[in-house]
């Protein structure tokens, strides 16, 4: 819930606010009043809706009401995340990202080592590093804001850039989401494990795409601006080849190490390899859209995406078709038809 709410809540408000305090020098006091007060509703609707949010477990109840109060602070902490990104601060960014990923994982080794690991600690190990990512960015935040110019609050970009997270965000999930409502649990642990497998081999493509925000805010506009096709290719190159090896230790050893369970995973491997593409590539072109300030085409290609990847699960559900291999179609054809789009509405626009 913390993490779903902290990444469609805030109207796609840290985004825009963190471009105009590295590419214009100012910065919209009431946008980040707005923020504020955002986490502050938001909050308090997961704190109200803890209870439906954990179907009646009192255990995860609580911890749903605990985590709610780090949402207070973190659409301030967001903007930080996201300048951090444009000005290509590593240090930082690393840091943020290392108390939410590594923190946790080391806290809860060693907590196991002492025979003291419970749902307990390892919530608390996780909550902690959550809360260091949040306050370091409100830091960064806060640190960075001294001495702008005050302008007015970028809805149109941030509306742009908040459908598109959204209809990212729930194309990203909705076939894990179908896949569970439509068929048994050891289909989606086959499709699960294949998800897992293609994110893998997507590494070196989120660290390019991610380091490449601060090229394109450096060389917006001038002459120097990075081939954009060949960091597309780059991109698209490493994630197959990392893909390629993965999907032939699925091959070759998938029985032995997850079982005779999933013996259908490399199909579904491959499928999802060429949907990893497909999302690399695009994820390249909506960093350089955002960062111009363009993200028109970007919230209408999520939205047409998604709406075909919802047509095609209603047909095979329709023919009775759904599996883990249709359904790492329907995913693949949501990732085409979104960057296909994409494209024909940037040549229109030329």
């Amino acid at each position: 819930m913390l993490q779903v709410a902290g990444w469609v809540s805030f109207l796609g408000l840290p985004a825009s606010l963190a471009l105009q305090m590295e590419k214009r020098r100012e910065l919209s006091f009431w946008g980040v009043v707005t923020a504020g007060l955002i986490g502050t509703v938001v909050s308090l609707l997961v704190v109200a809706a803890a209870p439906t949010l954990a179907n009646g477990d009192g255990r995860i109840a609580t911890g749903i009401r605990v985590a709610a109060v780090l949402l207070l602070l973190t659409g301030i902490g967001n903007i930080g995340d996201q300048l951090a990104l444009l000005r290509g601060a590593v240090v930082v960014f690393n840091l943020m990202r290392a108390a939410t990923l590594v923190l946790p994982s080391v806290a809860i080794l060693i907590l196991a080592a002492f025979g003291a690991l419970t749902l307990t600690s390892a919530f608390l190990a996780t909550l902690t590093g959550q809360s260091i990512t949040v306050l370091i960015g409100c830091a960064y935040t806060l640190r960075n804001s001294r001495g702008l110019s005050r302008t007015g609050v970028p809805w149109n970009l941030s509306l742009k850039l908040w459908i598109t997270t959204v209809f990212d965000s729930v194309g990203g999930r909705g076939d894990q989401v179908a896949l569970t409502m439509l068929t048994s649990a050891p289909v989606v642990g086959v499709y699960a494990i294949a998800v897992t497998c293609t994110t893998a081999a997507s590494g070196v493509a989120s660290s390019l795409a991610q380091a490449s925000f601060a090229q394109f805010v450096r060389a917006a506009g001038g002459a120097d601006e990075p081939s954009l096709r060949r960091l597309m290719l780059v991109v698209a190159s490493c994630t197959l080849a990392a893909g390629a090896g993965i999907l032939a230790v699925v091959a070759l050893f998938g029985e032995h190490i997850f079982g005779t369970d999933f013996s259908g995973l490399p199909p579904v491997v491959a499928v999802l390899l060429l949907a990893a593409v497909l999302q690399d590539v695009w994820r390249v072109r909506a960093v350089r859209e955002s960062v111009r300030e363009r993200a028109g085409s970007l919230a209408v290609a999520s939205a047409v995406g998604l709406a075909v990847m919802v047509l095609v699960i209603a047909v095979l559900a329709a023919n009775e078709a759904v599996s883990a291999v249709s359904m790492a179609f329907a995913f693949t054809t949501m990732c085409a038809v979104r960057l296909l789009t994409h494209l024909a509405l940037m040549r229109y626009a030329r």
